[in-house]
């Protein structure tokens, strides 16, 4: 029962049983309720016509009712005179016997003979028809007359009630439709909101504003403010940044003069030479920081034009042959001469040089690196992958973050600024960053995306 927690589906499934509930209930009603038409329409009226035809049999006498008969047969009633016979012995006249006690003569001469009609109060019923009969006495002689009614005629007027059926079906099928439409159209707005999220955590822009065209009610209004909020967010990131890279900013200048001072002293005194690489470190964590901002707000220019992706690769194996050769790794790369892409040289090169420095940093002595390159349509995905062991899913998501660092990397050298870095590098030359787990020659690890138009 799992489909009742979905509301959408759960209504419409309940919605549609009970069409399907009714549709049934109507169309076997609609027979009942047939035949009870007939029993209450057609069956008094052939009673009531066989009680006027036995008042004038007695009263105006067999000649005149026969004239009447032969004057009034239409197609809702017919008539039926036997031949006169002398026996009462007939066939019509074996049961529910009504006996009403008049002398009837055959001519108003015919004063001495008594007679006793003698009814059938039912007859046979068809599918076009249903009879009544009697026994009529005609002097010496009796009759017997069957009165049939015409059940097409009912029928007809029955079949108004069959266009209510037929109504009352097509406005619940009809229901059915406009309320799938409805729900499509609400599902239609929610696959917006859906999509807008995963935008967002993609992207990580809170710039994104969910579509509200044409739309009123509360549904606009639950958009309208998760806009709003989304606004409110961006507003407060913003100041964030704003406030750290204003901070850094600050604290640079004063920082370079100290560390050129202690640079300066060092010379003359070695105890200062830790601090030296100390204030160093922590300059360059600066600098790295507000270049991301710059990255992240458009601040800094990048001169994109079309490189050659290999030579690109080969600088960055060259530069970390020797770091890779200490710890005994392997690093291998295949990539097409061709493949060009839509890069800057600096930006490329460094973001680059920042994941394979993390891949070594991160995978153990003697295991493998590798580099290679897709080419699809008009993009180019650069894959490097490592044997690291790789991440928790959790953590994929968190590894571009500013001064990120995983629980396996607290006792190694690092900022926690390289991959977001690259993050803002590969963004702001209009491509994507992707990182997943991958097994590489049979041990896992971490396989960063870098796709670029080429």
């Amino acid at each position: 029962m799992k489909w009742l927690n979905d509301p959408f589906r759960g209504f419409l499934t309940l919605y549609g049983l009970l069409i399907v509930i009714s549709i049934i209930f109507l169309f076997f009603a609609k027979q009942n309720l047939n035949d009870w038409f007939l029993e209450k329409s057609a069956r008094p009226l052939l009673d009531a016509q066989l009680t006027i035809i036995e008042n004038k049999w007695s009263n105006e006498g067999p000649s005149l009712t026969r004239r009447y008969l032969k004057q009034n047969a239409a197609t809702l009633f017919d008539y039926q005179l036997s031949k006169p016979t002398t026996s009462k012995s007939l066939s019509c006249c074996t049961s529910n016997k009504e006996k009403h006690h008049k002398t009837i003569p055959e001519n108003k001469e015919e004063r001495n003979h008594h007679f006793t009609i003698n009814t059938l109060t039912k007859g046979e019923t068809t599918e076009h028809s249903a009879t009544i009969a009697t026994i009529l006495p005609a002097g010496n002689y009796w009759q017997q007359l069957t009165i049939s009614i015409n059940l097409d005629y009912f029928q007809e007027q029955f079949s108004s009630f069959n266009v209510l059926i037929y109504t009352i079906v097509t406005i619940l099928l009809l229901g059915y439709l406009i309320a799938l439409l409805a729900i499509n159209k609400i599902k239609r707005r929610l696959v917006d909101i859906n999509q807008t999220s995963q935008v967002i955590r993609k992207l990580n822009d809170l710039t994104q504003t969910i579509p509200a065209d044409n739309l009123t009610g509360p549904l606009a209004e639950t958009i309208e403010q998760l806009n709003l909020m989304l606004m409110d967010i961006q507003h407060s990131v913003d100041m964030t940044k704003q406030q750290a890279n204003n901070i850094a900013h600050d604290l640079r200048t004063p920082l370079t003069m100290v560390y050129n001072k202690v640079q300066l002293l060092s010379a003359q005194h070695p105890d200062l030479a830790e601090l030296e690489v100390l204030l160093g470190k922590l300059l360059n964590t600066f600098n790295l920081l507000l270049r991301i901002h710059r990255l992240e707000s458009n601040g800094e220019s990048a001169k994109l034009t079309r490189l050659p992706l290999n030579d690109i690769v080969n600088n960055v194996t060259d530069l970390y042959l020797p770091v890779l050769e200490e710890k005994e790794q392997v690093l291998t790369y295949k990539i097409d001469g061709n493949i060009k892409v839509l890069a800057s040289a600096d930006l490329l090169f460094q973001a680059i040089c920042n994941v394979v420095d993390n891949a070594s940093k991160f995978s153990p002595k003697h295991a493998q690196i590798e580099i290679f390159a897709e080419q699809k349509n008009s993009s180019v995905s650069l894959f490097i992958a490592d044997q690291s062991g790789g991440v928790n899913r959790q953590e994929q998501q968190k590894l571009c973050d500013k001064f990120y660092r995983s629980d396996s990397s607290r006792h190694s050298n690092g900022n926690g600024l390289g991959l977001s870095f690259v993050r803002a590098a590969i963004e702001r030359m209009g491509g994507t960053l992707s990182i997943t787990n991958r097994t590489t020659n049979g041990k896992r690890g971490l396989s960063v995306q870098i796709t670029l138009t080429c």
